[in-house]
């Protein structure tokens, strides 16, 4: 059976290894937060992503030299993002990485950076700065009990914490059930700990995992409460650094626009197999993705399926054909 396939690249004409390059608009209409996004949804591509110091330089440089107050870029706060240090999923079967025991009326990032996770002597967890200096728990993956929990008794940020369990254990410690957070309560002897659950917060409109940042000094602080949402300083005094800002505020915006290359494929496939099972769809993605990295795009791309409204990503054509399109 011949399935026709659309593969869509970014970016008009470009070579393979450039083709994820895009353009940044800025939009001197003041909106609040989701407005812009909707905006930058329907007009372009999405609020701003910056992936690296260059980036920045060349949204800073597509502003208008007249305005002199923030714009809103596509950074936002999400508090439930809570994750272990440990990422091995086979650890967390049957759902156990989502056991929490917080303390009273936590987390509550209190002062807007309370980013990591600390236990009380008594077993409660509270969300602090990671900066701070604090005892840890590192895990050692081992058949013997007594040795999976191990007192670091030295004070160290929640990041050095990580950093020298990786090297000399497993890990910071994860806690899964009830029962192991007493272990652990127990290996702490009476200390407040570090413990491996954290926070990213921060996450881009267009869900792309970009770490790159430029806060303001002493930002983001969650002055008002509700500083959920992230703009981009165009005064002369601190151009380019960022903000946290309430989402309601209105301001001009940077949206990034993609120019997008489709291409087309054909390719012979099984009669009678179905390819919309996700299982499926996916094996062909991994696939479509291996080649084009293989031809020189970079090896960080994401690809998606975009999906049609009844869900499906293929639908069949006259001639038995199938019609795919994935996006980066």
């Amino acid at each position: 059976m011949e399935w026709r396939v659309f593969l869509i690249l970014f970016s008009g004409l470009c070579s393979l290894s450039s083709c994820l390059a895009h353009t940044f608009v800025f939009v001197n209409k003041p909106l609040g937060w989701t407005d812009a996004q909707q905006y930058c949804r329907e007009k372009h591509t999405d609020l701003a992503t910056v992936d690296n110091a260059e980036e920045l330089d060349r949204l800073l440089n597509n502003a208008d030299s007249a305005y002199k107050g923030q714009a809103w870029i596509g950074l936002y706060f999400e508090l439930n993002s809570w994750q272990w240090s440990l990422t091995d999923t086979d650890f967390y079967r049957e759902g156990k990485s989502e056991y929490r025991n917080w303390g009273t009326d936590q987390p509550d990032n209190w002062g807007g950076s309370e980013y990591c996770t600390e236990m009380f002597p008594y077993g409660s967890w509270f969300d602090f700065p990671c900066t701070i200096s604090r005892p840890f728990i590192c895990y050692q993956e081992t058949s013997n009990a007594t040795l999976r929990y191990v007192l670091i008794n030295q004070g160290k940020s929640w990041t050095e914490a990580q950093r020298f369990c990786r090297e000399n254990y497993t890990d910071l410690v994860s806690v899964r059930k009830q029962s192991e957070n007493e272990e652990v309560t127990k290996a702490a002897n009476g200390q407040t700990v570090w413990i491996g659950l954290f926070i990213d917060p921060w996450k881009w409109s267009d869900q792309r995992s970009s770490s790159f940042r430029n806060w303001y000094s002493g930002e983001p602080n969650n002055g008002a409460g509700n500083e959920f949402c992230g703009a981009v300083f165009l005064q002369v005094e601190t151009p380019g650094t960022w903000n946290d800002a309430p989402c309601d505020y209105s301001y001009p915006f940077f949206c990034y626009h993609e120019n997008r290359e489709v291409m087309k494929l054909h390719f012979l496939g099984k009669r009678g197999v179905n390819p919309n099972p996700p299982a499926v769809r996916e094996r062909l993605l991994e696939q479509i993705k291996s080649e084009w990295i293989r031809l020189g795009l970079p090896e960080d791309t994401t690809l998606r399926w975009r999906e049609q409204p009844d869900g499906h990503v293929f639908h069949q054509e006259e001639g038995g054909g199938e019609t795919l399109e994935p996006q980066c």
